[in-house]
């Protein structure tokens, strides 16, 4: 959790508000709305009314995920608690009081992980059209988003309110009022990126004409440090989520929650293979979205599935496409239990997983900029014991 709360860093976040107004998230996934009346480094204190009246709540620090205003700025607590004391009172304080208004609409993206400022001009259905900062129309698939924060103050959310926690420096620095131009109010479709096939059987985006191959764009040594690790993260948040989907206890909302969070992890149409003793090691090979499905409905009383040993076998290396290419391998274990709580079935599986690291153009201040991201891909079979 305290890495995910890093993207939350003084941004804001209500869940399909008419209106704007104050909102506490809480670890059990409740959301609590009413008037903020104050925030300590021991609870946040909220007015809520009840009828006529007003009641005041206070919740212990511990509970809640996030603060939210109604001027669509929020404080991700587990982030504001671990700061240094000065620097974390003078940001609670300026949360409250800082009474003005965002200068510009913001859309989180899911990946590659980015703040998009602008002004959103339609966000029904499955797509959201936005004018940018520099005037040029643009869209995105809803699938893509994490959330839409307003100027006015409202804001939408669509995924749970930890998924916002993984990069505190998106939202820190808000641009200048993006300048009014006309924007299609109805839908636009949303053209997919030309493709091509590269020898690692991985989907790419084709260079810009004229550009050939984009090998001259390397990572500094700092960078693929910082991407290596991403890397190895993204294959234990696949790992720990999983974890999530197979057990019987978890409930359907957060297995819900946790398979949207892993399909944003790989790259579109990434497959895994599953294998399994009874049929002497022999796998077979799924898209990850029927294999999550697959495995919420195990016909076990509980199962328990658990990664370890998670490293690099192949570390990323650019090929003549651009991109970096990658394999990670970890240990499944998985255990398949009965209502006495005795295993039914169980083995350890080594399983590779691909790794792409692709550069991409984001555009600022009128100028394109290149950016990088990284997503997981096929999960191969290596062994099974």
């Amino acid at each position: 959790m305290k890495r995910l709360c890093f993207l939350l860093a003084i941004y804001g976040l209500t869940a399909c508000l008419g209106w704007a107004q104050d909102v506490v998230y809480l670890s059990d996934q409740t959301k609590v709305a009413g008037t903020l009346a104050d925030i300590t480094s021991e609870k946040v204190t909220l007015r809520v009314p009840k009828g006529e009246a007003t009641i005041k709540f206070s919740y212990g620090v511990d509970r809640v995920v996030a603060v939210v205003n109604q001027r669509g700025r929020f404080l991700c607590m587990q982030y504001v608690l671990a700061l240094p004391g000065d620097e974390r009172d003078r940001l609670i304080q300026q949360f409250l009081t800082n009474t003005s208004q965002p200068a510009s609409d913001a859309i989180i993206r899911r990946n590659p992980s980015e703040a998009i400022y602008g002004k959103v001009s339609y966000d029904q259905g499955d797509v959201v059209n936005y004018t940018t900062a520099d005037g040029t129309a643009a869209s995105l698939p809803k699938s893509d988003v994490v959330a839409i924060f307003y100027s006015t103050g409202k804001h939408e959310l669509f995924a749970d309110a930890p998924t916002l926690c993984d990069n505190p420096t998106l939202l820190r620095n808000e641009p200048n009022p993006v300048p009014v131009a006309t924007a299609s109010t109805t839908p636009t479709t949303v053209e997919p990126a030309p493709t091509a096939k590269t020898d690692d059987n991985w989907t790419t985006q084709k260079p810009a004409p004229g550009e050939g191959a984009k090998k001259s764009l390397e990572l500094t040594a700092e960078e693929y440090d910082d991407y290596r690790t991403q890397g190895l993260e993204r294959v234990k948040d696949f790992s720990v989520l999983i974890g999530v989907v197979a057990d019987k206890s978890t409930d359907a909302e957060s297995k819900n929650k946790a398979i949207k969070r892993i399909l944003t992890l790989f790259k579109p149409g990434a497959t895994i293979q599953v294998s399994s003793m009874v049929r002497d090691g022999q796998a077979n090979t799924y898209s990850i979205q029927d294999y999550l499905r697959r495995l919420k409905l195990l016909p076990y009383a509980n199962v328990s599935l658990e990664w370890a040993n998670i490293q690099y076998v192949d570390e990323l290396t650019q090929k003549e496409d651009g991109n970096y290419y990658g394999k990670i391998r970890g240990e499944q274990k998985f255990s398949g239990l009965n209502a006495n709580g005795e295993v039914q079935y169980g083995d350890i599986t080594q399983k590779d997983v691909d790794v792409l690291l692709q550069p991409y153009n984001k555009r600022g201040d009128g100028k394109d900029k290149i950016k990088w991201a990284i997503l997981l891909g096929d999960i191969g079979v290596v062994a099974t014991q």
